[in-house]
């Protein structure tokens, strides 16, 4: 059926040293998390389009797609693709009345941050210490209030809004 709403939500992380990880883990990161995003994102757009349908694209990425830590070598590039990629159909897809937005949370407790705690180098784990890890609920309120505005950027908490305004000079 028509696609109003579409969530593209994919991702993990497996933080490391960068000379100590495998070539394997950079490739695994970038087909999880960018093209675990692309896909599905290229599929409802075009049906969009096809259809001259409104609708609302809806792109996870995360935090450190703006502000990145010892350890994330393999992540934060994939997810700066993500935000790279929501940032060209924002302004692509609004002749088409779709309205592309784009989720950058910060730690969040999922059972996926626990297995990234696992491999965190140390220096992740201090930075880490400095701020709180927040709900899904929490999360999902503040996409929830980002999407009411009108935002394209929705941090999700406000640790995430701190990092946002960082990333980008402010």
């Amino acid at each position: 059926g028509p696609i109003d709403v579409l969530v593209a939500c994919a991702g993990a992380s497996t933080p490391g040293y960068f000379v100590e990880q495998d070539l394997a883990l950079f490739e695994r990161a970038i087909q999880l998390d960018y093209f675990g995003t692309l896909y599905p994102v290229k599929i409802a757009a075009k049906m969009m389009v096809d259809e001259k349908r409104a609708g609302e694209i809806i792109m996870v990425s995360s935090a450190a797609a703006f502000v990145t830590f010892v350890g994330y070598s393999t992540y934060s590039p994939a997810k700066f693709a993500v935000r790279g990629l929501a940032e060209t159909l924002r302004n692509e897809l609004l002749p088409h009345n779709i309205r592309v937005h784009l989720l950058c949370p910060c730690d969040t407790d999922t059972p996926g941050f626990a297995e990234e705690n696992r491999t965190k180098p140390v220096e992740c784990v201090e930075i880490s210490k400095q701020g709180s890890v927040v709900s899904a609920d929490a999360i999902g309120a503040g996409l929830m209030a980002g999407l009411d505005r009108g935002d394209f950027f929705i941090g999700g908490d406000f640790g995430s809004q701190v990092l946002f305004a960082l990333g980008n000079g402010a």
